[in-house]
């Protein structure tokens, strides 16, 4: 799969054969990782297949596979039997396309592997939307959000149980530290009086969206 994306093709002249349409072979990975996520594998070899996949869509695929890409990781994501401890362990492996756990089941024991990975990754999107991660979780990961390398833009934890105490946490993380968050998104929540201060800090910074 990896060695389809023409951006290694560049790498590795004289190596590789020229395999005919990149656009039709990024199509029939895209397919075939559709049908191996539709069988009975283990936990760990989804994860794979889905990061397989969010490569081949978004880092170098065709646009008839990213098209049908995006809509397969959607799908699939909410279909993969994974437990918290199987997430860990996997996050650890580096080896989850991070940007999409909405409903995956997460508490706030994954909280200080995803503030880890937010540190130390290039990470621009997450979403953790419906999981129990609950205040204590979000103050984990207010801790990666006030690091200096985290490069988040969009943050989505609607439906997080998220009440005034991670509220105010994250109000407190994004105007401590500098950041680069564009998009937060705290819906089906009940931060409190919190809500104002991240209201107000919506108006020192302009580019900043959050609901």
């Amino acid at each position: 799969m990896g060695l389809s994306l023409s951006t290694n093709h560049s790498l590795l002249p004289g190596l590789l054969k020229q395999t005919g349409n990149s656009s039709r072979t990024s199509q029939k990975i895209a397919e075939y990782i559709k049908k191996k996520l539709s069988e009975d594998v283990s936990a760990e070899r989804s994860i794979n297949l889905l990061h397989s996949e969010e490569i081949l869509c978004f880092r170098g695929g065709s646009p008839e596979a990213a098209a049908s890409g995006q809509g397969l990781q959607q799908s699939s994501v909410s279909n993969i039997c994974l437990t918290e401890d199987d997430f860990i362990q996997s996050l650890h492996k580096q080896c989850f396309p991070l940007s999409r756990l909405s409903g995956c089941n997460l508490t706030e024991r994954s909280c200080e592997s995803l503030a880890s990975v937010i540190t130390s990754s290039s990470l621009t999107h997450l979403d953790l939307s419906d999981n129990d991660l609950q205040d204590s979780g979000v103050e984990l990961l207010c801790s990666g959000l006030k690091s200096a390398p985290c490069r988040l833009e969009t943050l989505r934890l609607s439906g997080c149980l998220v009440s005034q105490r991670g509220g105010a946490a994250l109000a407190s993380a994004l105007s401590s530290a500098p950041s680069h968050l564009r998009e937060l998104d705290l819906s089906y929540n009940h931060p409190g009086p919190s809500a104002e201060l991240l209201t107000a800090l919506q108006d020192q910074r302009p580019l900043l969206s959050v609901r």
